[in-house]
């Protein structure tokens, strides 16, 4: 497998993040739609017996890449106190960060100290909408109201979602990409929100070379490890509330029961070079309904942690 990068170019806002999860279930049902159930049926036991055709990471703002939780190291020898304050001073900017840039991701997963740079082009805004009274086709009356959508912005416009993959799906991949996009991501996309243009699908070798030394990886998805995966590492938790889309969004039951992730930029060790993903397939996670199941996998990046 090696490492492409495809650039989604937005059309506007989006309010649903680009979370590997929430992608791999609107490219399900970008296949279902195009080659029916069975083709979502044989892709998704490709995953179960952990051999999936590609492995998606979040959806980040520019080029950027999730800051790898991996601690700083001490450098050694004597520091005088102007020293001390700047790497103090860095380290409180590099957790404030949420996201870096190329060359500052593979620096920071290299173990080393890099000048930080890299701002997030993305803009959080709050928007104003009216609800409509459907009985009067007016906003105004007891049954309108006004009220407010938290949407995403991202200067230039561009998404980068980094995609393990080989190089027979990338032309499969693309077709998907694409139907999703014009249907728009996540909620309120039938308004037009998240729908975008696939503006390049490139390799990243980068982030395939292992440095020296290598002894762990960095994530770049949100993701639920297998009972096999390694457990030593840095990572923070997330807790998802998901709920199902399309056509399963409007049974009596849409919600999934919460699950919990671990981070994108969580960095695990594993001694020898990783492997090129890790994560599972989640079973069960929808009341009522055993086929659906939850993506939990994520691409892994070389990368050298300090010593234990």
């Amino acid at each position: 497998m090696r490492t492409y990068r495809a650039v989604l170019h937005l059309q506007g806002s989006y309010i649903t993040p680009f979370h590997a999860d929430t992608l791999f279930g609107h490219l399900c049902w970008a296949l279902h739609a195009s080659a029916g159930p069975e083709a979502v049926t044989a892709l998704l036991f490709q995953y179960r017996d952990r051999q999936p055709p590609f492995v998606l990471s979040n959806g980040f703002p520019g080029h950027l890449l999730p800051r790898p939780l991996i601690p700083a190291t001490a450098d050694s020898g004597p520091r005088s106190k102007a020293q001390r304050l700047a790497d103090s001073r860095q380290g409180k900017r590099l957790r404030r960060l949420e996201f870096v840039a190329l060359p500052e991701f593979l620096a920071l997963a290299r173990g080393e100290r890099p000048s930080l740079a890299a701002e997030s082009p993305a803009r959080r805004v709050v928007t104003w909408h009216n609800q409509v009274d459907r009985l009067a086709e007016t906003a105004g009356g007891e049954g309108g109201a006004l009220y407010s959508l938290d949407e995403e912005f991202v200067d230039g416009g561009q998404v980068s979602v980094y995609i393990k993959t080989d190089a027979a799906w990338l032309a499969r991949l693309r077709d998907l990409l694409v139907m999703v996009g014009q249907g728009g991501f996540g909620k309120r996309r039938s308004v037009g929100r998240g729908v975008f243009t696939v503006a390049a699908l490139e390799p990243v070798p980068e982030l395939d070379t292992p440095p020296p030394g290598t002894n762990g990886f960095v994530s770049l998805a949100h993701f639920i490890p297998a009972a096999a995966d390694p457990t030593a590492g840095f990572y923070t938790l997330l807790t998802k509330y998901g709920k199902l889309g399309n056509a399963y969004a409007h049974l009596p039951n849409p919600f999934k029961r919460p699950l919990i992730f671990l981070r994108a930029g969580a960095a695990f060790y594993t001694g020898d070079p990783p492997r090129a993903f890790y994560g599972r397939l989640v079973p069960g996670v929808a009341p009522g309904r055993p086929e659906v199941c939850q993506y939990g996998f994520t691409p892994a990046v070389p990368a050298v942690l300090p010593a234990c």
